[in-house]
């Protein structure tokens, strides 16, 4: 492999943890969207906004944490295929860069730091690892020359 195919596995690494975020987050929009739609439906109009935000405060977080955590392993599963000797760090830097992310969200939106959010970024590197190493399981020996 050389050194430009290694540094552009890493960078797709990166992007794929920041990805992993985005996309949860997109997730968590659209679970409170489609909660916004039924209350609207239910009234036949204009839905009770309070009862929105009230839903988007006590779901959103734990959504887009679950969210995050099932992209992070997916897409640690998808890059195992790209670069099949570098695997397990590929996966590691995908659930290190996704935890890094979602820490400086929980610092941007937070008054505190707490245990839950500290907690998060260690399951998505562990995530991250555990999906390198059952992509890497699933792919078929490489012929020794």
């Amino acid at each position: 492999m050389t050194t430009q195919s290694t540094r552009y596995a890493w960078l797709r690494s990166v992007l794929f943890g920041l990805l992993s975020q985005a996309i949860a987050f997109l997730v968590s929009v659209l679970v409170v969207a489609v909660y916004a739609f039924c209350l609207a439906f239910q009234a036949r109009g204009k839905p009770d906004q309070a009862l929105i935000n009230h839903f988007a405060a006590s779901s959103s977080r734990w959504v887009t944490v679950a969210a995050g955590i099932v992209v992070t392993f997916l897409l640690a599963n998808y890059i195992v295929r790209k670069a099949p000797r570098q695997s397990v760090p590929l996966g590691i830097i995908v659930g290190l860069s996704s935890g890094v992310v979602s820490t400086t969200i929980a610092l941007a939106f937070h008054a505190h730091f707490g245990l839950g959010s500290a907690l998060v970024p260690l399951l998505l590197l562990l995530v991250g690892w555990f999906g390198a190493l059952s992509g890497s399981s699933r792919k078929p020996p490489q012929p020794v020359a």
